[in-house]
């Protein structure tokens, strides 16, 4: 139950800039009380208390301004260009703040990714925060946001730039590559410091009791995630690669029809922006994860996609490698 020490006036003023409707007090000792997402915050002389299942976002309002936050973004469209869905969220060490999801217009998935990264971004400047912590699953967006590759797509530019304003907004910022499972278990997530910097520790919610991992409960300590958040890459290096994944889906769609080349697009973005790598050095586990997560979730494939994902698979890879060895000889 978290008590926030705060003159009660001046928390009453950010509730009320928040939209937050304020109630009087049931008792003498209460200066107000106010509701917000499941949680009640009773004020008193000199703190305020906030009650409920879910206290975060109510007491992150009331806080002083500041602080840190770690924030997720996510997008994807089907068709590239298609219909196009996003998703993001704000953590702190305290947990959850805010999150959201919704359909959007017809966009790619490079767009869409950097719509979610403006939502989080935006969500996160009306909390306060001095510090925010970006991370997304997209090596494109983040590695354009730095700075250190660039687009030739004025609509990308143009979402570049205000990202870029959006986070000049803060006193400090970084944007990182995060693996895609990290990405996806946002609020399961944990940050600490480690000996080459912060760290992204990820694990089973059944091995936690109140945030708290309790060792008798791990049974497979491959399930953990630890992941250092950075996003090395050269822009070169993926032009080359996503050039080298277009040219396999062409083949496909060449040699195998639109239903087969549907798939091998889904994996070729999945490829590309995500790992930056060419599809043939996807591992086992890549391939998994693609299936098993990215193609269901993101790719928004039809029935008939569905039932051919082994096998389009397989004929990519033969396209892919096939492309490898023509440019060896």
């Amino acid at each position: 139950m978290p008590v926030i020490e705060c003159d009660a006036e001046d928390a009453r003023e950010r509730l009320e800039t928040a939209g937050v409707v304020i109630e009087s007090g049931n008792t003498d000792h209460e200066r107000w009380r106010a509701e917000r997402d499941g949680a009640t915050a009773v004020a008193y002389e000199g703190k305020v208390v906030v009650q409920g299942a879910d206290p975060v976002r109510l007491a992150a309002l009331l806080r002083e301004t500041g602080g840190r936050a770690h924030c997720y973004f996510d997008g994807a469209s089907r068709g590239n260009p298609g219909p196009a869905a996003i998703g993001w969220i704000i953590v702190t060490s305290e947990g959850i703040v805010e999150e959201g999801g919704e359909r959007i217009d017809d966009t790619t998935n490079n767009r869409a990714e950097y719509e979610a990264l403006l939502r989080v971004l935006d969500a996160a400047r009306e909390y306060d925060f001095d510090t925010v912590d970006a991370r997304g699953d997209s090596q494109l967006v983040v590695e354009q946001v730095r700075g250190a590759w660039d687009t030739d797509d004025p609509a990308l530019r143009e979402r570049r730039v205000r990202a870029r304003e959006l986070l000049d907004g803060f006193d400090e910022w970084s944007i990182e590559h995060v693996p895609r499972e990290a990405n996806d278990r946002a609020d399961e997530l944990r940050v600490r410091e480690g000996d080459t910097g912060a760290v992204l520790v990820c694990y089973p919610k059944e091995w936690l009791d109140d945030g708290t991992v309790r060792t008798e409960r791990i049974e497979d300590t491959d399930r953990a995630v630890e992941r250092r958040l950075s996003g090395p890459g050269d822009p070169d290096d993926w032009r080359r690669v996503a050039a080298h994944n277009d040219r396999v889906v062409a083949r496909v769609a060449e040699r195998h029809g639109d239903v087969h080349a549907a798939n091998a697009r889904a994996f070729a973005d999945f490829m590309s922006n995500h790992y930056a790598r060419r599809i043939e050095t996807a591992t086992a586990d890549e391939r998994r994860e693609f299936r098993e997560e990215y193609f269901v979730r993101n790719a928004w494939p039809s029935a008939e996609q569905r039932s051919a994902i082994e096998q389009s698979l397989s004929l990519t890879f033969d396209a892919a490698r096939s492309f490898a060895t023509e440019s060896e000889q």
